[in-house]
């Protein structure tokens, strides 16, 4: 409500239906320089579970997806991230 009566541009901006352009667009040196993670826990309301995914940005493949019993766990993005780093070969530091 604040934003609404502060800002209202901005409030109009974020509708879902807004198209936005990056000014700069979305790239990426190379493959698994970067990695996105999002989560979704909207499913948890219906089915009782969430969903995460990590993506290489510069491919944008699936690095992994999960169904996970509570999405809003604290150090999930970690194990999650963790599990798939060492899918991909990673090992750890000594």
């Amino acid at each position: 409500m604040y934003r609404r009566v502060s800002n209202p541009a901005a409030v109009v901006g974020r509708h879902p239906f807004t198209k936005r352009k990056h000014a700069t667009g979305v790239w990426s040196i190379g493959a698994d320089e970067e990695w996105c993670v999002d989560g979704h826990g909207e499913i948890q309301k219906s089915m009782g579970i969430g969903v995460w995914g990590i993506v290489d940005k510069f491919s944008r493949l699936e690095i992994g997806l999960w169904a996970v019993p509570n999405a809003r766990v604290r150090e999930l993005t970690t194990a999650l991230y963790l599990r798939a780093a060492k899918k991909k070969g990673g090992e750890p530091l000594a």
